[in-house]
């Protein structure tokens, strides 16, 4: 990896640490259930779709061979696009790796393995797949099919009782009784028509073979059988007006039932519809059919083909793609030509099977061009060598709504073109979960703002992490993280005001009143040097470098910069160096109080291009002093202790040589002076390379604990790699777990390192034994635990255009008992004009939660953020 000599140093794992060995035994308990976690529970689980659970060992023993032979073959999890890899959300493909290993861990035995090694299971909700949707509707009474009556289309009118309309970002449909529904259809009906039609018909809904018997305001969406809940991409949904109704039409076939026959009737269906919605106005999605009606496929024909053409009129986004056809359907292929004679797959299923069906949804949508020709082409089996043909001996096939009729179908789910806009964004927070939201950065304008984390009621506050990133000339010159954080009534910062460095603050007043914000400056003699205060009006923000209004602070200035609100404001300060390109580096540095009983920082580098600067602060009214030392990954001392004097309410700075040709790494750790109290502040680690400052993090001073949770995020090609540097804060080895957790919450791996009494590990996540096999693209949690004192930090490496390795850290929230509902704060965000934010939400706790993330405007008011 390029420039991977120069900088692997800061993530070397030494001869200190311990880990299993490189192949190590396959157990259940360790390897398997993590890739049932991840790939097989959504479906596997009680009362769902699949016919039993994989939850435990004693159901993986159960079906041990079955499940060998269905991941050999692909067939699980049933994922059906081919060289579709990384073009779809939620693919459910097991790697060749994860295969070999279910394989020979059936091979060797089916070995339970250590209970120590189990993850913690995944709080599935009780009904739904993923989370309890919003709004939940469903025909007053179930309905009873007759078998020996056919096939049945029926409809049922749902009110949805709500006087305001419902922006809906995603719906899940649960069918009552799998085996007789065939499929469902979901109609938005304005007008009441529905109703009327229900009245006027005996029995549970209405008869509605062909159509909803009118015309339909809109379309919900629908199901077939394999179908996970549709969940629109951000920002894009579908609008049910107030005091409409949801209908529901549902097609009842007896086949299911009558291929595994038991005795009496089939039971009665009640199928349930639920809605995810969005505080804000989506972007309508609309549901395009690619279709051709008029076709007989021949009896005794193994190979038919039957094509449909759909041309785009209009410049279109397309989300998600839904092929469908019935029994005798056994390769699908849909592609897109564009005005410029290049062609794009689309989707490409080879091995059809009624059973699973989806909507595929696209990571990235695509734009098709007005003049875009969208084909599908169906290939059908009419032979009697087709195990599914319901025919025997076959009969000619025509288009029809009967599961033994066929169709050739396509639905294109699309938008208007371009990025979406939300000023508000609900989340759901799994255990050990979280979700990412990605400005699109792609305004030629800046908007800049604040935003707010608000848990649900009754709810455990979420975590957050917003991290910048800054385009000049198209190339990405800095990445920078803050942690959302509760509002504080004072802090004190480090400042700086001199050429290529300049210090700033952003503050922002959550409260309905406008709030006055003292400040003044003290130099490192500890003299009072200037003064002021601001009003922030209600609900509103400042932002500001400290040599500009409102704070008008010195020029070419090194000290302390000290604020107090009479209430609660939201802070971050900001450190901005102009490098030798003139490119602008940008550092967070959190205003945050250190309650530990001393200042640890759990990482430095110095050497090979390396240079560390110690930021301290003085938080107190006396002047402190004390003596600080190095120590290695080792944890020795990698010299004598050094002194530090602070004057009263001020601040200094302490640098590392960084000239020498080794490079040196570990952590630093401060002593203060008896009867003084400890010093605050940050550490700033830098990288040169040929001479010029590529890089520049800030590492805060993050409270010891003994466990941890890091936002980590890796990808495919190698150009981000997360890592983390551990320090034992104790005078004794320290065993320590590190277990990697998805977004969604499954357990992606789990090791142990041993790290030395004063130690320390740095290291990529890919690089720790352990980890080495780990899926990639990665976002997920990784949880730190130990019965030994720790400091942590997160590293995020960055591989740029020109390929300069940025770096920037992440920090570490304590993993807390849930905590009563409070809002949280990003005191900063900016978004277009060369800058991006990534908003990163997840809990610190064991306990599920949700909420919305607000995004503010300077002036307080909601400010739209283009998201993906």
């Amino acid at each position: 990896m390029r420039l991977l000599k120069s900088v692997c140093f800061i993530f070397a794992l030494l001869c200190t640490v311990d880990a299993n060995a490189a192949d190590p035994l396959i157990t259940f308990n360790n390897q398997v259930i993590r890739i049932f976690q991840q790939q097989c529970q959504t479906c596997h689980r009680t009362d769902n779709i699949a016919p039993f659970p994989l939850l435990t060992f004693t159901d993986a023993l159960t079906h041990a061979t079955a499940i060998k032979r269905q991941v050999q073959s692909r067939a699980m999890p049933p994922w059906k696009p081919v060289g579709s890899k990384g073009v779809f959300q939620g693919e459910r493909m097991l790697t060749d790796q994860e295969i070999q290993t279910i394989v020979r861990w059936v091979d060797e035995g089916m070995i339970e393995g250590s209970p120590n090694d189990l993850p913690e299971p995944i709080k599935f909700p009780a009904i739904w797949t993923y989370n309890t949707p919003d709004v939940v509707v469903q025909p007053d009474v179930s309905y009873a099919l007759n078998p020996a009556g056919g096939e049945i289309y029926r409809c049922f009118t749902m009110p949805v009782n709500s006087i305001a309309d419902l922006n809906v970002r995603g719906y899940e449909v649960l069918p009552g009784n799998r085996e007789i529904v065939h499929h469902v259809l979901l109609f938005i009906d304005t007008t009441g028509i529905s109703a009327g039609l229900d009245a006027a018909d005996p029995g549970p809904g209405y008869t509605c073979f062909g159509g909803p018997g009118f015309i339909p305001d809109s379309a919900l969406g629908g199901w077939v059988p394999g179908m996970t809940p549709e969940i629109f991409p951000l920002g894009v949904g579908v609008t049910v007006p107030a005091n409409s109704r949801i209908v529901m039409q549902v097609h009842y076939s007896p086949l299911g039932h009558l291929s595994h026959p038991t005795d009496g009737p089939p039971a009665p269906d009640r199928t349930r519809i639920g809605m995810f919605l969005s505080p804000s106005k989506l972007r309508p999605v609309e549901y395009w059919p690619v279709v051709n009606p008029l076709f007989s496929i021949p009896a005794g024909n193994s190979r038919y083909l039957v094509t449909a053409v759909m041309p785009i009129p209009t410049t279109l986004d397309l989300t998600a793609v839904t092929p469908h056809m019935h029994l005798l359907g056994r390769e699908v292929l849909v592609e897109a030509r564009f005005p410029n004679g290049a062609t794009k797959e689309l989707v490409h299923i080879t091995d059809w099977d009624f059973q699973w069906q989806a909507t595929y949804t696209f990571k990235e949508p695509v734009r098709l061009p007005a003049g875009t020709v969208v084909t599908s082409r169906a290939w059908y089996d009419n032979s009697s060598n087709n195990p599914r043909n319901p025919s025997n001996p076959p009969v000619p096939v025509r288009w029809g709504e009967k599961t033994t009729d066929e169709m050739c179908l396509t639905f294109l789910s699309v938008t208007a073109p371009g990025s979406r806009s939300m000023t508000e964004i609900p989340f759901t927070i799994g255990d050990r979960g979280g979700v990412a939201i990605n400005g699109t950065g792609e305004s030629a304008s800046t908007t800049v703002g604040y935003a707010k984390l608000t848990p649900l009621p009754n709810n455990p506050s979420a975590e957050g992490l917003a991290i910048f990133g800054f385009r000049q000339n198209n190339v990405l010159v800095t990445e920078t993280a803050v942690s959302a954080s509760a509002p504080v009534t004072g802090g004190r910062i480090f400042a700086e005001t001199n050429g290529p460095v300049n210090s700033g603050i952003a503050m922002a007043n959550p409260g309905a009143d406008p709030v006055t914000v003292s400040f003044y400056f003290t130099n490192g003699a500890g003299v009072q040097i200037k003064s002021g205060s601001t009003v922030i009006p209600a609900n509103s923000q400042i932002a500001s470098f400290l040599n500009e209004p409102p704070f008008d602070g010195p020029a070419d200035f090194v000290g302390a910069f000290t604020f107090s609100s009479i209430r609660p404001v939201s802070v971050v300060a900001l450190r901005g160096t102009v490098n030798e390109r003139g490119e602008f580096l940008l550092t967070t540095l959190p205003v945050s109080e250190v309650t530990s009983s001393r200042l640890v920082f759990p990482h430095f580098a110095d050497g090979g291009g390396w240079q560390t600067q110690i930021l301290l602060v003085n938080p107190s009214d006396s002047a402190i002093s004390g003596t600080y030392q190095f120590f290695d990954q080792a944890g020795l001392a990698t010299g004598a202790p050094l002194s530090y004097s602070i004057a009263a309410r001020s601040a200094a700075r302490y640098s590392t040589p960084g000239t020498a040709s080794a490079v040196s790494v570990g952590s630093v750790r401060f002593t203060a002076a008896a009867g003084t109290s400890n010093p605050r502040g940050s550490l700033v680690f830098s990288y040169r390379n040929g001479g010029v400052r590529v890089a520049e993090a800030g590492v805060p001073a993050i409270p010891e604990a003994k466990t941890f949770r890091v936002y980590v995020e890796s990808s495919e090609n190698g150009l981000i790699q997360s890592g983390v540097a551990i320090t034992n804060t104790s005078a004794s080895p320290a065993s320590v777990t590190l277990e990697l957790t998805n977004l969604n919450g499954s357990s992606a791996a789990r090791t142990t390192v041993s790290i030395p009494a004063n130690g320390q590990l740095a290291s990529f996540i890919g690089q720790i034994p352990g980890f080495e096999s780990l899926r990639l693209p990665f976002q997920g949690v990784l949880r730190i635990t130990s019965a030994s004192t720790l400091s942590v930090v997160g590293l995020r490496g960055r591989y740029n255009e020109r390929s300069d390795f940025l770096i920037t850290t992440t920090s570490p929230v304590m993993e807390t008992p849930a905590t009563p509902a409070a809002d949280k704060y990003f005191a900063h965000f900016v978004n277009g004009g060369g800058y991006t934010t990534q908003f990163i939400v997840f809990s610190s706790s064991s306990e599920p939660n949700g909420g919305t993330l607000l995004f503010y405007s300077n002036s307080g008011r909601p400010n739209s953020v283009s998201v993906k």
